[in-house]
């Protein structure tokens, strides 16, 4: 079982990236840098600093604000300040899976309720 605390992220690995705004837009992005605070990425469009952002790897979600973007070659460079990085999703949906399944069922009868 693998016991990282993050997940590992290394350069030119493929990303999805969210925009969390009113659109929602959904762009490719590729890591190119990684700090312990911080994610450089290349997009395809330009995204304003200030984005709230949600970015999608294989078995991690990390949520993170977009600090600047600059020109570089054919796309743009973002920088991104992590905000919560949330690491082992599959085996947290499964264990989730498992609680619901022992889990009781809800009391619904108002008079088991009251005493």
């Amino acid at each position: 079982m693998e016991r990282r605390r993050e997940p590992r992220l290394k350069p030119q690995q493929p990303v999805v990236v969210t925009i969390l705004d009113d659109r929602g837009q959904l762009l490719d992005a590729v890591v190119q840098d990684v700090s312990g605070r911080g994610l450089g990425l290349l997009v395809t469009q330009p995204i304003g600093a200030g984005k709230a952002l949600k970015i999608q790897l294989e078995n991690a979600m990390i949520l993170g604000e977009s600090v600047y973007c600059q020109a570089a070659g054919t796309g743009f460079y973002v920088g991104v300040e992590l905000d919560q990085i949330l690491d082992s999703l599959t085996s947290l949906a499964r264990s989730l899976e498992e609680f619901s399944s022992e889990a009781p069922a809800p009391v619904t009868d108002p008079v088991r309720l009251r005493r």
